[in-house]
């Protein structure tokens, strides 16, 4: 295999063990290493030097990640992507902005196996694109003491396949960037 590297720009600590949990794993498949970047750190200029580093280095691709939040004013992927575009210097490859519908904690509910919806008392959703941080939250059951906790026993016996027909944002990511059908 050539030697390749994809680098996913998250923007906090929920995202990234997302990404080094369940996405990671799978896409070494096609890249030699994967990377994820915290974002919400860094200046915008600091970002736009990223970008434009990997535009021009063979062999390396890179991820924006994204959430929906349509509690603001964004209600459509279109224009939450324009808004990315317009914040950092139109420097992305649009294509190369996912965004996550409604938020990163929609796409832990939707691999919830069922053994664990089961034990953590938690009703099955057919569709999670909808679910917001704070919806996620009032799930966690209260025998766990925090959300990092309930997230990591969430990730032990993640469902990628289960995920990908509770939440269309997800599967189009991984179709799209990890060759999938």
């Amino acid at each position: 295999m050539t030697y390749r590297q994809l680098y996913i720009f998250v923007e906090g600590s929920d995202e990234k063990r997302f990404i080094e949990s369940v996405v990671k794993p799978l896409f070494l498949q096609y890249y030699s290493v994967v990377i994820p970047i915290l974002y919400s750190g860094l200046k915008q200029q600091n970002i736009v030097k990223f970008i434009q580093t990997f535009d021009n280095q063979p062999n390396t691709d890179y991820i924006f990640l994204c959430d929906l939040d349509s509690r603001g004013n964004i209600l459509c992927v279109t224009q939450r992507k324009e808004k990315e575009q317009e914040k950092y210097s139109n420097c992305f490859d649009n294509s190369r902005i996912i965004v996550v519908k409604e938020e990163i904690e929609s796409w832990y509910l939707a691999g919830i196996s069922a053994k664990n919806l089961g034990l953590f008392k938690i009703k099955p959703f057919m569709d999670t694109e909808a679910v917001a941080k704070e919806d996620f939250e009032r799930l966690i059951p209260k025998n766990f003491t925090s959300k990092i906790d309930f997230i990591i026993e969430v990730l032990k016996e993640y469902s990628l396949e289960e995920s990908m027909t509770k939440n269309g944002s997800l599967a189009y990511f991984i179709r799209k960037f990890a060759l999938l059908p």
